[in-house]
């Protein structure tokens, strides 16, 4: 739909299809969370009987 109306020249720039402030979904977290770490997953063993 929109590759049509650039096609055209009837879709106009970016600076005037998004609003001056933006809104944005409030969260808790204001910081990146730390990576790195210890993954622990517990797997069957392999000669357990099915």
């Amino acid at each position: 739909m929109l590759a049509a109306q650039v096609r055209q020249g009837t879709l106009p720039p970016v600076e005037k299809r998004l609003p001056e402030s933006p809104y944005v979904v409030p969260h808790n977290r204001l910081e990146p969370g730390n990576y790195g770490g210890t993954l622990r997953m517990m797997l069957p063993a392999l000669t357990t009987p099915r």
